[in-house]
């Protein structure tokens, strides 16, 4: 066989391989990606004061969905300045769209801005309510103008922060100098003037 008809069915055989491949990866994460969601709603009340969706992301890692995440103010287009006041009324929706185990426990970089804030109890509870989280589920941290921090899971009140720290954990987790996404922070502000950030 003249080594050029080889050479030619190599490449047909390897780019069919490659094509196969192509397929049962996206099949694979399909299967393994969360379906699709319902958006996080456009407005929610906090302390009876209406708040409008403000950003909203997708946090990914490896083509896997992992949670999305959308953050809540009076106006949309708020500046970082007056995102991390404490008189600023903010909440964060946040749903899980894994549809596998969450780790038995929170994140490092999430640990390290929410749980110092927090007394022994409440961060107990917390890592608690961190280690139940499945698919589906939406977890929602609440703060009218200077505390309490409410968390809900599923709309049931998990616990409440009597100050702004906890919120404040969270805002640097999202939106921070060193947050735990950077397209997640960007997509959250894609809005905001960042030039505030204090």
């Amino acid at each position: 066989m003249p080594i050029i008809q080889l050479m030619s069915r190599k490449a047909a055989s390897g780019n069919a391989v490659l094509r196969g491949v192509g397929l049962l990866l996206a099949a694979l994460l399909i299967a393994l990606g969360a379906p699709a969601a319902l958006a996080a709603p456009q407005k929610i009340e906090v302390a009876g004061q209406h708040l409008v969706k403000a950003g909203e992301a997708k946090r990914q890692k490896m083509w896997i969905d992992l949670y999305r995440v959308a953050l809540y103010l009076p106006v949309r287009d708020a500046s970082m300045r007056r995102i991390t006041q404490k008189s600023t009324p903010k909440a964060f929706h946040i749903e899980v769209l894994y549809d596998g185990k969450v780790p038995g426990d929170i994140p490092k970089n999430w640990a390290e801005e929410l749980i110092p804030p927090l007394p022994k109890a409440k961060a107990k509870e917390l890592r608690r309510a961190y280690g139940n989280l499945r698919q589906g589920d939406v977890l929602l941290f609440t703060c009218p103008p200077s505390g309490p921090t409410t968390a809900a899971l599923n709309g049931k009140t998990v616990f409440r922060d009597p100050g702004t720290g906890l919120i404040a954990g969270v805002v640097d987790v999202f939106l921070g100098p060193n947050p735990v996404s950077e397209d997640v922070r960007v997509s959250l502000l894609d809005k905001a003037d960042e030039s505030g950030w204090l």
